[in-house]
């Protein structure tokens, strides 16, 4: 009876009692908090591994566009040709030259960041556009981007902004602007001056106005940078024939140098250096007198008119192109073109009401080593004409109207000239190298292609 009772108080001691499970109590936990460390560490990892992909991703994207900008870059700093439409690098030099074997010029490779960039261009020799294709890469992560550029001469800038100042443009006293303007640095709208078009600042510049300066409504003012390319000379325009300078000299007899001296007309007395100074190459226009132009194609160096008139009759087709300063002796600073008082450039070709549009072009090449002028003004009445001269500062002043276009390096524009907007004028005929404008963007995906522009 003892024993029983002994037995049952044991058995309910025991099943009342913790003894013996603090054990595998504390190996529970420790397990528990061992699975807890390690879903924290794993999930660091990936957090850190997603982090640094992400990183590697953003720079290699950044790469990639680094080598769309150099590559666009140099399409618009070097000439090509239809046989070398290509620019690579060979001996550690850029250097033009064919299209690998697939169509597209070979791979050019650089580094930004630390990180690697490599692209290809396939050519459009300079009148079609261009597609870039560039791809980046850090470490085992790749990122490619593509653009597709069409090409920009400068009559076709022109076309778009009838009024181009690439560096700057400044406008003071009260002009009157009805076309569009562009430029990569800033617009600066002083006076009463009024832009009745677009008007583009540079990237990062601005337009600004001050006085009573505006713009008119319904136009809008965008950013964006644009080079005027350089000028291309007419094949053989350096001899007379084929450019048409020998219209000038006063003719001696019998009818030398040429059988065509004398045929531009001057309403005054010829001398040695009016209207033409062959030791210069220089054209002077006197005051109150009258030179009609009626040839093609001139090279000059210079161009001088104070109260004069340059007339180009109907059926024309002048163009006065310039050399160069050095070529010229023309000193830093001096002027190629200087139009002062009442001058007056008209065409009686030039009837915009029955589709005639018939112009004569000033073609300035200039330099780019030496600053170089053109001042063009008129008081009153009407100037008809185009002036490009990418390399100049141009300086309009007078109160005339302008019926044309104007670009140059810098314009300065005063007084109170107006340059009126004209429907329906063609593009004008003179050549330039092509500089590309960049229109499409996108995201390729990120393979190895074949060809190169395969999955964009």
């Amino acid at each position: 009876m003892r024993l029983r009772t002994t037995l049952r108080l044991t058995l309910r001691r025991l099943r009342r009692g913790e003894d013996g499970i603090a054990i595998p109590t504390v190996l529970a936990m420790v397990g528990i908090s061992s699975a807890f460390v390690a879903i924290s560490i794993t999930a660091s990892m990936s957090a850190q591994s997603g982090t640094i992909r992400d990183s590697r991703s953003k720079r290699a994207l950044a790469a990639a566009d680094a080598g769309l900008g150099v590559a666009l870059l140099r399409q618009n700093r070097y000439q090509t040709s239809p046989t070398s439409p290509c620019i690579y690098v060979s001996g550690g030099a850029l250097t033009t030259g064919s299209a690998a074997g697939d169509g597209w010029c070979p791979a050019v490779s650089g580094t930004v960041g630390g990180v690697a960039y490599s692209y290809r261009v396939s050519p459009g020799n300079g009148a079609a556009p261009v597609t870039i294709v560039s791809t980046g890469t850090d470490s085992t992560v790749v990122r490619r981007t593509a653009v597709s550029a069409s090409p920009l001469t400068g009559a076709s800038m022109l076309s778009e902004e009838g009024v181009i100042g690439q560096d700057t443009i400044t406008l003071q006293g009260n002009p009157d602007i009805q076309v569009g303007t562009g430029t990569n640095g800033d617009v600066a709208l002083q006076g009463s001056a009024s832009v009745c078009g677009n008007i583009r600042h540079g990237v990062g510049k601005h337009a600004t106005f001050t006085g009573s300066a505006d713009q008119c409504d319904g136009y809008t003012v965008t950013e964006g940078d644009r080079i005027l390319p350089p000028l291309i000379l007419p094949t053989g325009i350096e001899a007379s024939p084929p450019n048409s300078n020998r219209r000038l000299f006063a003719c001696t007899a019998p009818n030398t140098p040429s059988t065509e001296c004398g045929k531009d007309t001057y309403s005054k007395s010829r001398s040695s250096t009016v209207p033409w100074d062959p030791a210069t190459r220089t054209i002077n226009v006197g005051s109150s007198a009258t030179l009609t132009m009626g040839g093609g194609d001139y090279f000059i160096c210079q161009f001088n008119m104070n109260n004069g008139d340059l007339i180009m009759p109907a059926g024309a087709h002048v163009r006065i192109y310039f050399d160069t300063p050095e070529n010229c002796g023309i000193s830093a600073g001096g002027s190629q073109i200087s139009m002062s008082g009442n001058a007056h450039i008209q065409s009686t070709g030039f009837d915009p009401a029955h589709g005639v549009f018939d112009l004569p072009g000033f073609y300035v090449q200039g330099s780019k080593n030496i600053p170089t002028t053109v001042t063009m003004g008129g008081n009153s009445g009407a100037n008809e004409f185009i002036l490009y001269a990418p390399n100049s500062d141009v300086n309009f002043q007078g109160n005339s109207t302008l019926y044309g276009l104007l670009a140059g390096k810098t314009l300065t524009m005063g007084g109170n000239p107006t340059i009126v907007a004209i429907p329906g004028l063609p593009p004008q005929n003179f050549s330039t190298t092509s500089t590309f404008r960049r229109d499409r963007y996108v995201e390729c995906t990120a393979i190895v292609a074949s060809p190169p522009d395969a999955g964009c």
